[in-house]
């Protein structure tokens, strides 16, 4: 049996990741919506260093292309 390819679900988001020529700047939450995931799931793949990030004072903030570009890298599996 053969197995069919998986779509990334990433590659569904589209839109720009810039304004103005400027980065398109996320808090935690902000991206976690984007990715439509939990934000603990953020937190925890932030910090096994899978999603790239920036530190403002004692906050996090991300690049929307950046961890788009970084998710679509990631092979899935399917099930």
């Amino acid at each position: 049996m053969s197995e069919k390819p998986v779509d990334n679900p990433v590659d569904n988001f589209g839109g720009s990741s810039t304004r103005g020529g400027e980065r398109e700047m996320l808090t935690l939450e902000e991206m976690a919506n984007v990715l439509k995931v939990k934000t603990s799931w953020m937190y925890h793949q932030t910090f096994k260093g899978t999603i790239p990030y920036f530190k403002v004072g004692r906050h996090l903030r991300f690049d929307r292309s950046e961890v788009l570009n970084s998710i679509k890298k990631v092979p899935i599996r399917a099930n």
